[in-house]
């Protein structure tokens, strides 16, 4: 199983991913910088998967009932997201105890992640103060 990269060892991957990510987070209503995630990576709170053109932020939810893999930001090319990183984090959640995926995003990604079995579970409204 692949397991996610962290910084400093993956430091080389996260500078040249960063960008992306910081694009992605451009169309976010939680505020999230890029230090952000990467401080979170760090802790070990969240998870990275670098790409070779794309990449992904991962975090673990407990709930009361179950554990929830949540996507925080992906960036870069969205086929590589949902063909290949998107594999490896599912395998990775269901070896650490997740039930279920969580993707917050742009409509895009509803229309890129029906094949692989996603579908609208709730939507999210926001609006900037």
């Amino acid at each position: 199983m692949i397991e996610p990269t962290q910084p400093p060892a993956g430091l080389a991957a996260w500078d040249r991913c960063a960008p992306w990510l910081a694009a992605a987070l451009e169309h976010s209503l939680a505020g999230w910088t890029v230090e952000d995630l990467r401080a979170g990576v760090a802790r070990g709170q969240a998870q990275f998967w670098p790409g070779e053109g794309a990449a992904l932020v991962t975090e673990i939810a407990s709930y009361p009932n179950r554990r929830v893999l949540e996507a925080v930001a992906a960036g870069g090319d969205g086929a590589e997201i949902a063909d290949v990183l998107r594999p490896q984090a599912e395998a990775w959640a269901r070896a650490n105890g997740c039930a279920a995926v969580m993707v917050a995003g742009r409509p895009g990604w509803a229309r890129r992640l029906k094949e692989q079995g996603y579908g609208l579970k709730y939507l999210v409204l926001g609006k900037d103060l």
